[in-house]
């Protein structure tokens, strides 16, 4: 009977800092959720700044376009042909000397459907080449660099592995590059003849 008597406040104890244990538990995940709650405010606050100052900023940076076009510094940025037809072809043209120039070769180059985007046509290649990685790097660096506004757009890289015995012959790892480059043309004033595109 003393046995129980001196067990009943030690489990009473035991109970409660189990208690304590869980509401202080309890107390800290909440905190947490506090402290995370107060954290994506700010994240969004500092959002919101950054889309104020740039609504507040819409004046200058219409006026930097506007700049842009009364400079004719456009035409550096636009590709310079008389219709999407010829417009791919020097595209074609370009990219086969780049490409060669980097020590690879230009497996197949398709012509995408032209597209009018905002007073301006879009028009594309889908380009698959052999390039090594240096070349790849080279033709990319050239192709986006220079003008015309190039943009190379869903760029896949796939190595070829060699065979064994020619593994060695080969000076450096051969790619299997597929991508689309695009440029951009003023849209024609008038319609465009089937025969020009």
């Amino acid at each position: 009977m003393s046995a129980l008597r001196h067990r009943g406040p030690l489990l009473a104890l035991a109970l409660l800092l189990a208690l304590v244990g869980a509401v202080a538990a309890g107390a800290i995940a909440f905190g947490k959720r506090i402290a995370d709650g107060a954290s994506q405010i700010d994240d969004r606050l500092e959002r919101i700044a950054r889309f104020e100052r740039l609504a507040l900023d819409a004046a200058g940076l219409e006026k930097a376009i506007a700049d842009l076009g009364t400079s004719g510094r456009w035409a550096e940025l636009l590709v310079d042909a008389p219709s999407d037809r010829v417009a791919t072809a020097d595209l074609q043209q370009l990219l086969k000397s780049i490409v060669a120039g980097t020590g690879g070769s230009l497996t197949s180059a398709r012509v995408l459907e032209p597209e009018s985007i905002e007073g301006f046509r879009k028009v594309g290649l889908e380009v698959r080449a052999s390039l090594a990685t240096r070349g790849l790097r080279d033709t990319l660096h050239r192709l986006e660099s220079g003008p015309p506004m190039l943009l190379v757009e869903s760029l896949v890289v796939v190595s070829r592995r060699a065979p064994r015995r020619r593994a060695n012959r080969l000076a450096g790892q051969t790619l299997d590059v597929r991508f689309r480059l695009v440029g951009f043309m003023p849209e024609p004033e008038g319609p465009v003849e089937e025969g020009s595109r």
